[in-house]
């Protein structure tokens, strides 16, 4: 073989290792894996968003946590390693990442293919085929059940991919929230003590996480809910299922003060609504009782006699 065969195989073979050296290249690039990053924010209403608030508060707690569904852009097809993850925030801020047990999600390797995220707060491993169960029996600690919903297809149709990871979840209210503000009234000097209870309500629904929508509510029944007090005898919280009221005393509401208790009917046509904050100032005071009174004459009785020896 002469000396110019030799070049010309020396140079085709260096030119096949560069061609295969770069098709290696850009072969590691695209099975690149690429977690996904959250940020979250509430939606404070016309697409406005806060950075930080929530219902329970104005600002995320210590180790809050969501849990993230990923799926198809524009579609409800689940990735099945990215159903339920459970996000914390560490330290209380608007940054949330992946908690201990739990794998980060990851985009699909395609960068051509789009994809949207649910979340919903607070995380519960109870959620089943996207059912998330409610209840606000108890109020004891309104964190736990302050619902949230995000869907990131509402601000970015367009959906994501993992050339930019940096994905913003903007949650919303999804129940209703109750302040009551009470006085004093007739007869009254201190509410001090004073518990509320209200009667008639739905405790428990169901949230669906592919919808975004609260269903199959339960029947009221004779289950009242304790209203939790955050100033004695002057003010009280509440979040609720979103509902309407019928006719007036379809909710009642006692305000208790020892073995005394003064009725408060809320009037037909009155909206809880998912995401509003309803407020209400009460009154509370003591119904005088009317009384009447008149004098009798005297009747007079036959005099009668007698004899004392």
């Amino acid at each position: 073989m002469n000396k110019n065969k030799l070049k010309g195989l020396a140079a085709y073979l260096l030119v096949a290792l560069i061609v295969t050296a770069c098709n290696q290249e850009e072969h590691i690039a695209d099975t690149t894996r690429v977690a996904a990053r959250f940020s979250v924010g509430m939606d404070g209403g016309s697409q406005e968003v806060t950075t930080q608030s929530r219902a329970s508060g104005d600002t995320w707690n210590r180790e809050d946590s969501i849990g993230v569904f990923m799926v198809n852009n524009g579609t409800s097809d689940l990735f099945a390693d990215a159903e339920n993850v459970k996000y914390w925030s560490e330290d209380g801020t608007s940054t949330f990442t992946v908690a201990q047990g739990y794998e980060d999600i990851y985009f699909p390797v395609d960068e051509t293919q789009k994809v949207d995220f649910w979340a919903y707060y607070p995380f519960s491993s109870e959620v089943n085929n996207l059912i998330y169960p409610v209840s606000v029996s108890n109020q004891d600690n309104q964190a736990a059940i302050d619902l949230l919903y995000a869907n990131s297809y509402r601000f970015n149709t367009a959906g994501y991919d993992k050339t930019d990871p940096e994905v913003n979840l903007v949650f919303s209210h999804q129940l209703a929230r109750l302040v009551l503000e009470t006085i004093p009234g007739q007869g009254m000097t201190s509410l001090s003590g004073m518990a509320v209870r209200v009667h008639g309500m739905n405790t428990n629904a169901e949230f669906d996480l592919s919808t975004g929508k609260l269903s199959t509510y339960d029947n009221p029944g004779n289950l009242p809910i304790d209203i939790k007090m955050i100033e004695d005898g002057k003010r009280y919280e509440a979040i609720f299922l979103p509902a309407v009221t019928t006719y007036t005393g379809e909710w009642r509401f006692d305000f208790i003060l020892g073995t005394d208790i003064y009725t408060w009917y809320v009037p037909s046509n009155v909206r809880f609504e998912a995401g509003v904050q309803h407020g209400w100032s009460i009154s509370v005071q003591r119904v005088p009782i009317p009384v009447s009174a008149r004098i009798e004459p005297w009747v007079v009785a036959p005099t009668n006699t007698g004899i004392a020896n």
